[in-house]
C-alpha cells in the first residue's frame, strides 16, 4: 500500500474514532505535499464537519469537487455542509448532480429528505426518505425522519408503520417511541409505557436532552390514558431545564411584542385594490397561535379544487433575504427590515417563488405562525392575499403547547404556562386587530366552528378566494375540546 493512502485509512480511523485533530493534523500534512489530493481534502472536510467548522469543511469540499466533478460522495458532503450554513438551494442543485451520477446512494437521498423536509416540501422529502429507507432500512434516523414527515401530510397509519419497524429493530432507542407518542391514539399498538422503561441514552445525546424527551413522551402518554397527575409530573420535568435553557430568549421574546406593536401600529393605512387578479396565484394564509388547529384546517381546505398546501413555507423569508443580498445589503430575512423602496424587487421575488411553489394550482396555503406580525405589510406589497385565522380555547391551546416538544430553540414561550398563556393572548389580540383593520381579505373561524361544521367553513374559504366549493363528503373533524378541564387546578392561578 502506498504510504499516502495509509496515511489517508489513519487519518479516517482518527476521525471515526472520535481523535478529530488527530485526523486534521494528518490530512493537512498530505495536502501540503500534495496539494490536489482529492481523497485528503475530502477528509479533512469531514473532519471539520465533525467539529461544526462548517466554512472550512466547505473550503475542503469545494476544492475536491473541483477537482473531481464525477465523485458523487463528494458532492454529497459539499451539500451536506451547504445545508448546514443554511444554503438548501445550492444544496440541491449540488445533489442533483450527485444522484445523476449515482441514483442508489442511501447518503444522497437521505440529504434531500432534509432540504425538502427544511422547505417544508413534504411529499417530496417523503419521496426522497422513502427511497432512503428502501436502500437501507435500518438505517433509525432515516426511518424516524420519514415517520415524521408522515405525520406532517396526516399518514398516520404509514407513520406508525414505519415507526413500529424502526422500534422492533432498535427497541432501546428512544427517537421512534417520541414520534409514536405523538400520532392518534389507535394508531399503533406499541405499549408506549412499557416500551418507555426500556430506552436507553445514545452517545450523540446528552443525558438531560435525553430525559427531557423522554418526559414529553411520557407526558403524552399519560395525558392520553387520563392520568392527569402523572402526566402533569412529566410535563414538569420536561418543561423545567427547557424554560432555565432559553430564559434569555424568553426574556428577548417578550421585548419583541412590544416592538412589534410599535411596528404594526405604525404602518400606513392601506386603501389600495383587494380585488383578485387572474395571473399570480393567491397567497392563502392559514394563521393561528401553535396547536390552535391550523393544520387541520388547511387540511381542509386542501380538500377544495385549486388549493394547494404550502405548510409553514419560508418564502416570505426567501423573498426578503434576496431582496436584501442583491441590494448589496446585509442579508436580512424579517419583512419589517425591509428597506423603504425595496418593496417593487420583494413582490418580484415573491411571486416568483410563489408560482414556482403553486405549480398550478389557483392557491396556495401557508401555516407559517409568525406570518402573524406581517399581515399588514403582505396585504400592501402581495397582490392577491387572503388570511383566514383560527382561534381555539385558550385552556385546551396552552395544554397542547406544554405537551408539545418543539425543535430546539423554537417557542420558547412553550415551556411555562404564564408564558405560554401570554404568547396565546397577544397572538389573539393581533388576529382581533387585523380583522378589523383588513376585513375584507381576513376570515377568522374557531375550532368550535370547524367541528360543528366543516362544510360552511370550506365555502367561507371558498368565497374569500373566489374558487368553487363542491358538495363532497368531510371525514370527521379532529375534536379534543375540553382537554384541559382536568387540569383546571394547576391553571387557576393564571
Amino acid at each position: 500500500m502506498q504510504p499516502t493512502l495509509e496515511k489517508l485509512n489513519k487519518a479516517n480511523f482518527e476521525r471515526r474514532s472520535g481523535r478529530i485533530q488527530k485526523s486534521i493534523r494528518i490530512c493537512e500534512e498530505l495536502i501540503k505535499d500534495f496539494p490536489f489530493y482529492v481523497g485528503a481534502l475530502h477528509t479533512l472536510g469531514l473532519a471539520h464537519m465533525a467539529r461544526r467548522d462548517y466554512w472550512s469543511a466547505l473550503s475542503c469540499f469545494v476544492r475536491a469537487a473541483m477537482l473531481n466533478p464525477r465523485d458523487w460522495a463528494i458532492l454529497t458532503s459539499l451539500a451536506q455542509c451547504y445545508i448546514a450554513l443554511d444554503a438548501e438551494e445550492m444544496a440541491a442543485h449540488t445533489l442533483e448532480q450527485a444522484i445523476a451520477i449515482n441514483s442508489d446512494d442511501f447518503n444522497i437521498h437521505q440529504t434531500l429528505g432534509i432540504i425538502y423536509e427544511r422547505e417544508r416540501e413534504y411529499e417530496a422529502a417523503v419521496s426522497s426518505l422513502s427511497r432512503a429507507h428502501e436502500l437501507e432500512p435500518n438505517n433509525s434516523a432515516a426511518a424516524v425522519q420519514l415517520g415524521s414527515c408522515l405525520v406532517h401530510l396526516g399518514q398516520f397509519d404509514k407513520a406508525a408503520k414505519v415507526l413500529n419497524q424502526v422500534h422492533r429493530a432498535n427497541p432501546q432507542s428512544l427517537a421512534p417511541l417520541a414520534g409514536l407518542a405523538q400520532l392518534p391514539s389507535g394508531v399503533s399498538n406499541v405499549d408506549l409505557g412499557a416500551a418507555l422503561e426500556a430506552v436507553k441514552p445514545t452517545e450523540e445525546t446528552s443525558t438531560e436532552d435525553f430525559e427531557v424527551r423522554k418526559a414529553f413522551a411520557l407526558a403524552f402518554n399519560y395525558d392520553r390514558q387520563g392520568q392527569v397527575e402523572k402526566a402533569w409530573e412529566q410535563l414538569n420535568k420536561a418543561n423545567a431545564p427547557l424554560k432555565k435553557r432559553y430564559q434569555s430568549k424568553m426574556e428577548l421574546r417578550r421585548s419583541d411584542r412590544k416592538a412589534i406593536w410599535n411596528n404594526i401600529e405604525a404602518l400606513p393605512e392601506h386603501k389600495g385594490s383587494h380585488n383578485l387578479i387572474e395571473k399570480v396565484p393567491i397567497s392563502l394564509y392559514v394563521l393561528g397561535v401553535s396547536r390552535s388547529g391550523k393544520t387541520s384546517l388547511e387540511k381542509l381546505l386542501a380538500a377544495l379544487p385549486g388549493i394547494k398546501r404550502g405548510y409553514e413555507n419560508p418564502i416570505v423569508e426567501l423573498a426578503v433575504s434576496r431582496t436584501t443580498q442583491e441590494a448589496g445589503l446585509l442579508t436580512a430575512r424579517n419583512l419589517f427590515d425591509l428597506p423603504i423602496g425595496l418593496g417593487d424587487k420583494f413582490r418580484e421575488h415573491y411571486i416568483s417563488e410563489l408560482t414556482a411553489r403553486a405549480s398550478d394550482a389557483r392557491a396556495f396555503t401557508n401555516t407559517h405562525p409568525g406570518r402573524i406580525i406581517d399581515v399588514g405589510l403582505l396585504a400592501m406589497l402581495v397582490p392577491n392575499v387572503r388570511f383566514i385565522f383560527v382561534v381555539r380555547n385558550r385552556e385546551d391551546t396552552a395544554l397542547r403547547v406544554l405537551l408539545k416538544h418543539y425543535k430546539e430553540g423554537s417557542n420558547v414561550h412553550s415551556y411555562d404556562l404564564k408564558d405560554t398563556f401570554d404568547e396565546i393572548d397577544w397572538y389573539h389580540g393581533l388576529i382581533n386587530y387585523w380583522q378589523k383593520q383588513l376585513p375584507d381579505i381576513c376570515r377568522t373561524v374557531s375550532n368550535e366552528d370547524l367541528v360543528n361544521d366543516q362544510s360552511l367553513v370550506q365555502t367561507l374559504a371558498a368565497e374569500l378566494c373566489e374558487i368553487s366549493s363542491p358538495s363532497i363528503d368531510l371525514p370527521p373533524y379532529p375534536d379534543d375540546r375540553g382537554c384541559s378541564k382536568a387540569y383546571g387546578k394547576f391553571f387557576t392561578r393564571y
